[in-house]
């Protein structure tokens, strides 16, 4: 043999032995060893003999098998092969593709290998932690929260190092863009004492954000937002102008507080009738340019009536009975053609 000892890869195949020979031979086994099977003997002067190696799945243990070759009719002639195969290396992460919400969190991932390995990221947003994890193969990552308004994707990768460096694996992260209309709904529900509502369905859980009670959404965005006498307290927040695609609010007949805030925006029907408002009204209605509803009626609201209220040229109704108003309405209530609805008494 040009060589007694050969050494196989765990993933096994087809292992030609050279064997110089002037006379005819052949070849049996020492011991057993099925996984190692012998395909083909040549004869005198062919120069070769052909195993078929099984794979080795053992993640532990190596294994080695032995073969005679012995000369037919000269059993003296002999060589002995050598077959060492090695254990099966692995390098295995649990997924390809994670998911991620925008919140800081703290990803676990379960890793599988009897291999040296090294471990990268693609994005300094993704920390690798150093713990006692490492010993039980549970690589710990801190994954800061995302507080863009686009998702992000980053990568981890385990590379097997020294003779295993071809063993590698990459776990894609995507981490979703900050949900900032869940977050201005959590502030809202906050703000108005969400705990004590008369009903307050999925508020503040991972459903979606349209099976929140009184809460509607329209190409992914919350568009209408309707819960009418429900005993909301509390006051408003400024985050409700985060709700950019909002265009329906109405709070009618709760006990809401504080002042109207100056964040709200590109409404078209505002109804906070029957309420404790308080405070002037505030002077944004060039922010409301396609207003159709507002009712403020029934509260207690202070000043006069902002003049921009009277550039709102799509005002179909008008409503602010029942308050502490002064002054006088202007003469460019004209400019509002379409107004069908009126109403500013029992003011002073």
């Amino acid at each position: 043999l040009s060589e007694s000892k050969y050494e196989i890869s765990a993933e096994g195949g087809q292992l030609d032995v050279s064997v110089a020979a002037t006379i005819d031979y052949g070849v049996k086994p020492l011991g057993t060893s099925s996984w190692a099977e012998i395909t083909d003997i040549g004869a005198a002067g062919t120069g070769r003999c052909n195993f078929r190696i099984q794979p080795n799945e053992d993640l532990e243990r190596s294994r080695e098998a032995k073969f005679l070759f012995y000369g037919l009719g000269n059993v003296s002639c002999c060589d002995t092969l050598t077959i060492f195969q090695q254990k099966k290396y692995v390098l295995v992460l649990a997924g390809d593709t994670i998911h991620l919400d925008s919140e800081e969190t703290v990803l676990e991932l379960e890793l599988t290998t009897n291999v040296d390995y090294k471990v990268s990221t693609s994005a300094t947003w993704i920390k690798l932690q150093e713990s006692k994890a490492v010993e039980t193969f549970t690589l710990r990552f801190q994954i800061e929260g995302n507080v863009g308004n686009e998702e992000r994707i980053g990568q981890i990768q385990v590379i097997g190092t020294g003779d295993n460096a071809n063993l590698m694996q990459t776990i894609v992260l995507k981490q979703s863009e900050k949900n900032v209309e869940r977050e201005a709904l959590i502030a809202f529900y906050k703000a108005t004492n969400g705990d004590q509502w008369t009903k307050n369905t999925n508020w503040c859980s991972d459903k979606p954000l349209n099976e929140w009670y009184g809460v509607e959404m329209k190409d992914g965005h919350v568009y209408d937002i309707q819960i009418i006498q429900n005993n909301i307290s509390g006051h408003i927040p400024p985050e409700i102008g985060d709700l950019k695609h909002l265009i329906r609010l109405n709070l009618k007949s709760n006990t809401i507080g504080g002042t109207i805030p100056e964040e709200l925006g590109k409404l078209k029907f505002l109804h906070l009738d029957f309420n404790r408002f308080e405070g002037e009204i505030p002077d944004f209605f060039d922010n409301f340019p396609k207003l159709v509803e507002l009712d403020l009626s029934e509260n207690k609201l202070t000043g006069g009536i902002p003049e921009t209220i009277y550039g709102c040229t799509e005002l179909e109704m008008f409503l602010l009975y029942d308050n502490q108003l002064v002054g006088k309405l202007s003469k460019n209530i004209g400019k509002l053609t379409k107004l069908d609805m009126i109403n500013v008494s029992q003011n002073q």
